[in-house]
C-alpha cells in the first residue's frame, strides 16, 4: 500500500509542474486578444482546474505518508500551509481566469483580471517552490 500511495504522490508532484511554469505561460498573455486570447486562457484554465485537484490528492497521499513517519510539528503546519497558499492562490487566479474568460465572450478585453493574473501565477509558482523545499528536506523529530 506504501509503494501505491508513494507512485500516486510522485505522479501527483510531477502535475504540479505546472505552477512552476505558469508565470513563463502568463508572461506574453498581454499581447494576445479576441478569440486567441479567450483559447489561451481556457487552456490555462482547464489546465489549472486539473493541477487543483492534484493538490488534493497531494494533500491526502501526503498525510498518509506523514502517519507512516515521525515529523516535527512546525514542519506537519509549514507544509500544509503552503499546500493551502498554493490552493487559495491559484482558485482566485481561476476566478479571474473564468471571469475574462466571459468578458472575452460577451465582447470585452478582460484587460481587468490579466496584470492580476500574473501575479498570482508569480506568487503560486514561489509557493510551489516553498513546497518542494519542504518536502526535499523534511524535518523529522
Amino acid at each position: 500500500m506504501y509503494n501505491l500511495i508513494m507512485f500516486l504522490h510522485v505522479l501527483g508532484a510531477i502535475g504540479l509542474g505546472f505552477y512552476l511554469v505558469l508565470p513563463i505561460l502568463m508572461r506574453n498573455i498581454t499581447k494576445l486578444s479576441g478569440q486567441a486570447l479567450e483559447s489561451y486562457l481556457t487552456g490555462i484554465y482547464g489546465t489549472s482546474r486539473i493541477a487543483q485537484y492534484l493538490l488534493v490528492i497531494q494533500l491526502l497521499t501526503g498525510g498518509y505518508l506523514m502517519a507512516m513517519n515521525e515529523y516535527a510539528i512546525a514542519w506537519i503546519i509549514s507544509s500544509i500551509g503552503f499546500f493551502l497558499v498554493v490552493g487559495a492562490i491559484s482558485g482566485i487566479m481561476n476566478k479571474g481566469m473564468k471571469t475574462a474568460i466571459k468578458d472575452i465572450q460577451a465582447g470585452g478585453t478582460g484587460a481587468a483580471q490579466l496584470s492580476s493574473m500574473r501575479l498570482f501565477s508569480i506568487i503560486v509558482s514561489i509557493s510551489m517552490l516553498i513546497v518542494i523545499y519542504f518536502m526535499v528536506y523534511p524535518m523529522y523529530r
